[in-house]
């Protein structure tokens, strides 16, 4: 793949990051060796959307559709909850994995104009997926009433009925620090990340030199 049909964060993240996080970790020699944003996993549940049906919740998965461009599948509950009013194979909401150049051009929206407005970042976690395997970090964030997404004005009937959504950032760290997986997503302003050791005025002067190189492209 040419360089030039790359997203721009993953431009950013390896002209800019890669030096500061290859600084940062003596532990990792190559760029190939610093994480990696795997995919994004995203849920709407609403308590009030247990339905029977698929009727009602169908301007809820509009809207997730409309923030992500991707279509959502259903999520139904696994067993009746006789105090929630729940049962078997009600739908609770919807969900949707993004990967490649779809997951980041919804973290580029998210740190641009969802992230800053309102969001509740929850405890990260992570651990080994089996022998062999890379560690996988995740960090989980709660986003609450998207009101100025560009797809607000003009659907409104849509997300009217949207509270808020759960998104989780999985990270892939090949080798070396895991904790470099927050510094990477801390670099590209996520919300809710730490900086984790950064200089953040290097972050800084490195990010502005980056955009003025590139400002015409």
């Amino acid at each position: 793949m040419a360089s030039g049909s790359r997203h721009r964060l993953v431009r950013y993240g390896r002209e800019v990051l890669s030096p500061l996080l290859l600084l940062k970790s003596p532990a990792s020699k190559h760029p190939h060796q610093l994480p990696t944003v795997e995919k994004i996993a995203i849920s709407a549940n609403e308590n009030r959307l247990l339905t029977h049906g698929k009727t009602e919740a169908m301007p809820h998965r509009a809207a997730m559709e409309l923030l992500t461009g991707r279509k959502w599948h259903w999520t139904v509950a696994r067993k009746s909850v006789a105090n929630f009013k729940q049962r078997k194979g009600d739908v609770t909401g919807t969900a949707c994995t993004l990967k490649g150049h779809h997951a980041m051009s919804f973290l580029e929206k998210w740190i641009y104009i969802l992230g800053p407005q309102e969001s509740t970042p929850l405890p990260w976690k992570g651990g080994l997926l089996g022998k062999g395997k890379p560690e996988i970090r995740s960090f989980h964030f709660s986003v609450r009433m998207p009101k100025f997404a560009p797809e607000w004005d003009k659907s409104w009937e849509y997300f009217k009925a949207l509270k808020a959504f759960n998104v989780a950032v999985v990270c892939k760290v090949p080798r070396g620090d895991v904790r470099l997986a927050a510094s990477m997503l801390s670099g590209m302003q996520v919300p809710g990340i730490g900086w984790h050791g950064y200089h953040r005025e290097d972050v800084k002067q490195a990010q502005l030199k980056w955009r003025e190189e590139n400002a015409e492209a």
